[in-house]
């Protein structure tokens, strides 16, 4: 694949490629016709990053073309790049090259930019940056009216500050985010606000209490809190987990517990794992998460997370990566369908699509629906005694060995604990599936099923509902079922 060419005439053509394969890869699962969100064909890059080439006592921009990777490819402009970009590029090179202390072992530049005019440099070096440096960047600062962050190995130099304030108008309202120099924003500006708005459009009176995963410095956390009660978001990030915490001061925004934790550690804990220190003071079983918002890296969602995720009535889903996302819906197909999808054309010119996907859950889980944190021995019992309330007598519990672990023995001692008060012969033997990869229990589902007879199982897994049906049993009429 060599260097894209960035011509407008092309852009419709290039656009409905991407969205016919779009349309191919998830028609199996129903999916409606998608919203689509164009990008403007020129001037749309809010970030840039180029190589500096030096030929005979002067820097270029450069880039590299997978073609010929070892080969710059030099450039004067780039047509891609947003107006604040764009109108420093001519003259930001020209300052480097006449000045002798910022051109000496250059070899990167990366520019930031916000829809507000905003716009950051950071000048990346292959030596230690001194005084002299520093001095000759201010004039440069001063002159181009723009951020400029001096780094080399080991080193950053800031001159003010590191950060550049978006401002972006979104349903009325003027959203404020800090970006921070080296953290991840989002790359097309005007398209990120047809994502901010296509988000609140789709969540706009679920009501309920919002968890959202991977919330980097809170771009969707600020546009969807206000149409949530209560609003738990998680970040691994130190340096986003920061900029969210201010962007939500800036907001005004007061309903939103925010947490550092990976997506799989939040999910264990909700699934009643191990106790985790940065969650002390905050009540996870006081939530009532009716959304689930995930934005993830490339590799989508993890098993555990997936899990979490069959367990909540809506789920919102932004999405970088088409393969991915392909391979988590068809793992919550047994649990959710797709009600409305979108198309995010993030980067023109290339084959990459950004993909939106609400889904609501499809399956009726029995005539109870209940879903538990906390204690999970609890939790099961609670379980079973309101399905025996409403007529079940054989009441089955089906989990991987992995949760029964995670949940310190929650699931199994439920079951025992409240087994104790049966008659023999309504106590179902605890289905232990032989593998964690659940995606392969069906064999030995059916086989329980079929020996043990249940009226009603308890599972942590969305698979079941898909088994269940398979057997030919429908819920509630003939099983009755609970997502734990």
């Amino acid at each position: 694949m060599s260097l894209p060419v960035f011509d407008p005439a092309l852009y419709e053509n290039q656009l409905a490629a991407k969205l016919a394969r779009y349309r191919a890869d998830f028609s199996e699962f129903g999916m409606p016709e998608p919203a689509v969100f164009r990008s403007p064909p020129l001037g749309y890059r809010m970030r840039a990053e180029f190589r500096l080439w030096h030929v005979e006592g002067r820097v270029h921009y450069a880039m590299f073309d997978p073609v010929a990777p070892r080969k710059p490819v030099l450039i004067d402009t780039f047509p891609p790049a947003a107006a604040p970009i764009a109108e420093v590029m001519a003259p930001l090179l020209e300052a480097i090259n006449r000045d002798e202390i910022l051109r000496r072992r250059i070899f990167q530049l990366e520019f930031l930019a916000t829809l507000s005019g905003e716009r950051m440099v950071s000048l990346v070096y292959h030596r230690r940056l001194d005084d002299a440096w520093q001095d000759a960047a201010r004039r440069l600062s001063a002159a181009l009216d723009i951020v400029v962050i001096g780094r080399s190995r080991g080193q950053k130099r800031v001159l003010e500050r590191d950060w550049l304030l978006e401002r972006i108008e979104v349903d009325g309202r003027s959203l404020g985010y800090r970006q921070i120099e080296g953290s991840f924003t989002q790359p097309n500006g005007e398209v990120n606000r047809c994502m901010l708005t296509w988000a609140r459009r789709q969540a706009a009176g679920i009501g309920g209490d919002l968890l959202e995963l991977y919330c980097g410095n809170g771009n969707f956390t600020v546009a969807l809190a206000p149409l949530f009660h209560r609003v738990l978001a998680t970040e691994v990030s130190k340096s986003s987990v920061a900029a969210a915490r201010h962007n939500l001061a800036i907001n005004g925004i007061d309903n939103i517990a925010l947490v550092r934790m990976a997506s799989e550690e939040i999910s264990d804990a909700l699934a009643g794992g191990r106790r985790y220190r940065r969650l002390d003071g905050l009540d996870l079983a006081a939530h009532d998460f009716s959304t689930l918002f995930v934005d993830p890296p490339r590799a989508g969602l993890d098993e555990a997370t997936l899990a979490l995720a069959g367990r909540i009535d809506h789920i919102l889903y932004v999405s970088c990566n088409p393969q991915t996302l392909r391979a988590n819906v068809a793992r919550l197909a047994a649990s959710h369908r797709i009600c409305a999808a979108a198309a995010f054309d993030q980067f023109p010119y290339t084959d990459h699509l950004e993909c939106g996907l609400r889904y609501v859950q499809h399956v009726t889980h029995g005539k109870l629906r209940y879903a538990t944190a906390l204690p999970l021995l609890l939790g099961i019992q609670t379980a079973a005694e309101q399905l025996s309330k409403r007529g079940y007598r054989r009441i089955g519990v089906a989990v991987t060995q992995w949760i029964v672990n995670r949940s310190q023995f929650g699931y199994s001692g439920g079951l025992f604990h409240w087994q104790q008060s049966l008659p023999p012969e309504d106590r179902v033997p605890l289905l232990l599936f032989p593998s964690n990869d659940i995606s392969q229990g069906f064999d030995a589902f059916a086989g329980w099923m079929q020996d043990h007879r249940p009226d009603a199982v308890i599972t942590f897994d969305t698979h079941v509902p898909g088994w269940l049906s398979h057997l030919g049993l429908r819920v509630p009429e003939d099983i009755g079922f609970v997502a734990h």
